[in-house]
């Protein structure tokens, strides 16, 4: 199974630290603590790898620039460019030597990676959240409020106030572990988050009229 054309193509800052939260901090829901962080996300840029008991790791680099912008580029065994505008999703495969264009999704449960670098606020309405900390770590786990769709609870972790890994289950229990290294937080060139198709390419485009 294709876990991360499943959920990237169908699935990560200078934020606020929770070591020693204050007490105004401690009043927060868990919801609008995440809110919290996750609005300050801007602009990321961040190597990543993915894994699964059932798939080979899959390693990659990504770009994020709300709203609703970003590209992850993956190396084998599934070689993909994903690139999304902010309204439209560019899926490329390199083996298939085939592009699919949709339209964007604003579901985080067909989109994960829509956790990061959509409208949090928005996000995060069909989920239950709940936070922990240690003193190292502050843990979030979301838990949809409605058993339906392929996936099951989304976790993020942040660590010294940014963002090191991103877990995935599925509706069977199936786990993804995304764990990410921060390479760059700052503005990114406008073309990033569009895509040119390579010539001889075969071209589906699923976007309405």
């Amino acid at each position: 199974m294709r876990l991360l054309s499943s959920y990237f193509s169908v699935a990560l800052l200078s934020l606020l630290l929770f070591a020693n939260p204050s007490r105004a901090n401690d009043e927060l829901s868990p919801a609008d603590r995440l809110i919290g962080l996750l609005d300050a996300v801007s602009t990321m840029q961040a190597r990543f790898e993915q894994s699964s008991r059932t798939q080979e790791a899959q390693r990659g680099e990504i770009w994020l620039k709300k709203p609703n912008q970003f590209r992850l580029e993956t190396q084998a065994p599934l070689s993909q460019t994903i690139v999304s505008d902010g309204h439209s999703l560019w899926t490329y495969d390199r083996d298939l030597e085939q592009v699919i264009i949709s339209t964007l999704s604003n579901r985080v449960e067909e989109l994960p990676i829509l956790l990061l670098a959509g409208d949090a606020g928005e996000l995060i309405d069909d989920y239950r959240v709940d936070f922990f900390e240690d003193e190292v770590q502050q843990f979030f786990l979301l838990q949809p409020l409605k058993a339906e769709g392929i996936l099951g609870r989304l976790s993020i972790t942040f660590e010294a106030g940014l963002p090191v890994s991103v877990g995935v289950d599925t509706a069977t229990n199936e786990r993804t572990n995304i764990n990410l290294e921060i390479q760059e937080i700052t503005n990114m060139p406008d073309d990033t988050f569009t895509f040119e198709v390579p010539d001889g390419i075969d071209v589906i485009d699923d976007r309405a009229e």
